[in-house]
């Protein structure tokens, strides 16, 4: 069975979840030949020492198969309206078939829905009809490229 909780120490969170976080780079991260994995742990803290990350984790048995990280704050063109994002969610491959990480990405959204004026979560590719069945609708579309810098 499947347990979900909200967890809000990443020193802990990572010290568990590193072998996790690996596998989730390998698999998706973007501009792999670019960026290597090398997480800014400080900015994660620093969120984490304000309150304004919390972390879900999703657990089968006592295994961590899964994450979603939700950044709260003042939106930058307001502020004081609250904004809610996603940051990173993850969920190990053999769980997807138990739509694990439509499961994250729910309980994420109904609890930033409850604390913040505006939700903002991303979505790879063209796969928005993940979020539009949360109620989402698409406003951006963010593309990227490499820039010169070597």
């Amino acid at each position: 069975m499947i347990t979900f909780s909200w967890e809000n120490n990443y020193d802990r969170f990572y010290a568990e979840a590193e072998t996790l976080c690996k596998a989730h780079w390998n698999e998706v991260g973007s501009h792999r030949d670019v960026l290597p994995f090398n997480p800014r742990h400080e900015v994660y803290r620093h969120l984490d020492r304000l309150g304004t990350l919390k972390i879900l984790v999703a657990r089968d048995e006592k295994e961590m198969v899964g994450y979603f990280f939700l950044i709260f704050g003042p939106h930058p063109r307001s502020v004081e309206k609250i904004l809610a994002q996603d940051d990173i969610i993850y969920a190990k491959p053999e769980y997807r078939k138990h739509f694990l990480g439509f499961r994250l990405t729910k309980i994420a959204a109904e609890t930033a829905q409850k604390h913040a004026h505006i939700v903002s979560f991303r979505a790879k590719g063209n796969r928005t009809a993940f979020l539009r069945r949360l109620g989402f609708l698409p406003r951006d579309t963010i593309c990227t490229r490499i820039g010169d810098l070597k």
